[in-house]
Order: structure tokens, then C-alpha cells, then sequence
């Protein structure tokens, strides 16, 4: 995760970046001082399905770029934050997905697991 300028000229003042990687799919950044807009970007392949979200609001798809021909870039403001300083969320949204899907399936499996566990013990006292 790194910052970019908007424009070729370098920024001016940049602020302050703290980032902490929690999985491959979710990375926590933490900016600080925001005082120009500027380009996040994250350099993993660029893929549609990354999300940006500030202080639990998503960033507009149209604000998502390509950056460097392959990196994921989001276009922020200083408006986007709080007295310039906020929290970035980056999401892969398909694990977000993944992770309802499999949650699914386990509680049907022991859903299931639970079912049968019943008919077996009815059937046993019938008997």
C-alpha cells in the first residue's frame, strides 16, 4: 500500500500512512494529515471486486483505477475524511462471500447431522 500523487508534481505535504495486512483479502490503513486528494493504491493485480471503505463507507466504484497498468488505486479527497484523518478498509469482496457461504454449509451439515441423530433415536425406542 502506498500513496500516489494526482498530478506528476510530487505531493506537497503527505500524509501519514500506517497500513497492517490482516489476511491476503483485508488490509487496514490508517491515514493521517490529509491536507490534498491523492491515489491509494494497493499492488495486487487490479480487480473490480476490491472495495475501499472510509469510516464504513464505500468509496464510489467510479473512484477505483488501474494504476502503474495493473494495481488497484482508489482517487480520495480530504473530503472523504474526518478532519483529515480516517480509516481505509480494503475488501476482496468475494471472500466476503466465501465466508457467508461456508458458514451456510457447516449449519446445514450439522443441521443435517442433528436430523439424523433424532431419527436414529426415535427409531431405536420404537423398537
Amino acid at each position: 500500500v502506498f500513496l500516489k500523487s494526482v498530478t506528476d508534481a510530487p505531493i506537497s505535504k503527505p500524509p501519514n500512512i500506517e497500513f497492517k495486512k490482516i489476511n491476503p483479502t483485508k488490509v487496514e490503513v490508517n491515514v493521517k494529515n490529509i491536507t490534498q486528494p491523492f491515489i491509494l493504491v494497493l499492488n495486487d493485480s487490479f480487480n473490480k471486486n476490491w472495495l475501499a471503505e472510509i469510516n464504513d463507507k464505500t468509496i464510489a466504484e467510479e473512484n477505483h483505477l488501474v494504476v502503474n497498468g495493473f494495481a488497484n488505486g482508489w482517487y480520495l479527497e480530504p473530503a472523504n475524511f474526518s478532519k483529515g484523518n480516517g480509516k481505509i478498509i480494503l475488501n476482496f469482496y468475494p471472500q466476503k462471500l466465501m465466508i457467508i457461504g461456508t458458514w451456510i454449509s457447516l449449519n446445514t451439515a450439522l443441521l443435517s447431522c442433528f436430523i439424523i441423530l433424532l431419527f436414529i433415536v426415535k427409531h431405536k425406542r420404537k423398537q
